[in-house]
């Protein structure tokens, strides 16, 4: 028999009270447990019947108040829709006079609207933000089958919610895009406009870049856009890098395509003659030489190679296509204020412009607008210099044309076909159209530059 310690005995002991410990206690101890646990559920199962009692309460309220403000907007778009001035003015906000006169303004020009277009008022709701008292609802129209987004305010007065002037602080979060080359800042109600500015913009600029070599270290492109405090689409007074764009949810904005092509336009010129005086060192070309007009030839090709239209920028555009874009950019870096047409045979292997193969139009078209612009100045030295004044002929036409004074209709060149004259000499035959009026104009090859002869 071995000796066992006290602690052995201690548990031995304790063994035995609890085998003989009574079935009845054992029982009311589990059963208290079991009560307790029952008590803690019931009670969390009403604590949570309560919140989503509370929830669901709040949901239908929100709801309800929902629900009125859409009628209000409904109602509103009927007004307009059959011309109940009465109707509409009883659903804007009654104490401010200024706004009752503005919109009834806006009354009336949804009835002319609507006799000069074909005009769907829906009345759809595209969106609504209700947030406290007030609240901003997009709203559908579709204006000659082009679906547009108008932003209306609201504010929930004690008898309903009526419309109210726009509230430029309720237009969403502070959000930006970042690119390699632009960053856009704008707000929320602006994110679907945004995006598509911050896409494309990063993409011509960088096209731009490749096409005329961009200098290392061009500034990074800023573009606000911003609910108010600008009307147009502007580079910024103080940084000649941010450029401004207003929101077109002031007004009215293209459901479809926000970014629409006027809009297009107007960023890609604005970028495409910044991009173009940065890579000319700044080139300030003098009127009239030809320098004045291929470098604004220049940009608009890159506006049209932007936003995939045509700008008919034809000399510019057949330059890129037969003897390649880079062409281009050389022009643009060889450029200086007084350069004329022979510009063309320097960064073309020295050849004579007879027998490049480039499309003339634009550069004519714009040679005619110049000469009935000098005789408005009365400038007759520098008209003179359109002229071959080694030609008794051409000085003669040129001095008729002078006396006969501008013309009354822009002259638009169609065609243009090279030839060899008589004399021996390159020619081009141009097709301008006045009006109605067809009209044969010839120009001769004079020092590698094209003169007008007729």
């Amino acid at each position: 028999m071995g000796i066992r310690l006290d602690w052995q005995v201690e548990a031995e002991q304790s063994h035995i009270h609890t085998e003989r410990e009574d079935p009845t206690l054992k029982w009311a101890r589990r059963r208290a447990r079991y009560r307790l646990l029952g008590f803690v559920v019931v009670v969390l199962f009403f604590i949570a019947l309560g919140i989503s009692f509370i929830a669901y309460r709040l949901d239908t309220v929100n709801k309800a108040i929902e629900r009125n403000l859409r009628q209000t907007v409904e109602a509103e778009m009927a007004a307009l829709r059959f011309g109940d001035l009465n109707t509409f003015l009883a659903l804007q906000h009654h104490d401010n006079l200024a706004w009752i006169a503005e919109q009834q303004d806006t009354f009336e020009a949804y009835q002319t609207l609507k006799i000069e277009h074909e005009v769907q008022l829906t009345g759809n709701v595209l969106q609504v933000y209700i947030e406290g008292n007030r609240a901003r609802v997009h709203v559908e129209e579709i204006i000659d089958g082009v679906p547009y987004t108008r932003l209306w305010f609201y504010w929930r007065f004690e008898d309903g919610w009526l419309h109210v002037p726009p509230d430029y602080t309720f237009w969403g979060d502070l959000r930006t895009y970042e690119g390699e080359h632009v960053t856009v800042r704008y707000r929320g109600v602006d994110d679907p406009l945004a995006v598509a500015v911050g896409l494309k913009s990063e993409k011509w600029v960088q096209n731009a870049c490749d096409i005329l070599t961009c200098p290392e270290g061009m500034p990074h492109i800023t573009i606000d856009i911003l609910p108010t405090g600008v009307n147009d689409i502007q580079w910024a007074e103080s940084n000649m890098w941010q450029m401004l764009i207003p929101s077109p949810y002031a007004e009215r904005a293209r459901s479809d395509r926000p970014f629409d092509t006027k809009m297009q336009v107007s960023v890609a010129t604005l970028l495409a003659e910044r991009i173009v005086n940065v890579t000319s060192n700044g080139l300030t070309p003098a009127y009239p030489t030809d320098s004045y007009y291929l470098r604004s030839a220049i940009v608009s090709w890159l506006v049209g190679q932007f936003v995939e239209i045509d700008t008919n920028s034809f000399l510019i555009a057949s330059l890129a296509q037969n003897y390649g874009s880079d062409k281009v950019g050389l022009l643009s870096r060889s450029l200086t204020p007084t350069s004329d047409v022979s510009i063309f045979s320097d960064i073309l292997d020295k050849r004579p412009l007879s027998e490049l193969r480039l499309d003339w139009r634009d550069l004519l078209t714009w040679r005619l607008a110049t000469e009935d612009e000098l005789i408005r100045r009365d400038d007759l030295n520098t008209y003179l210099s359109l002229y071959d004044t080694n030609d008794d002929a051409a000085i003669n036409a040129a001095y008729t044309h002078y006396a006969e004074g501008p013309s009354a209709e822009p002259r638009v060149v169609v065609a243009v076909t090279p030839e060899v004259g008589e004399d021996g000499l390159a020619y081009l035959r141009a097709i301008a159209v006045q009006g109605q009026i067809q009209s044969e104009i010839r120009f001769r090859l004079v020092n590698n530059v094209w003169k007008r002869v007729e």
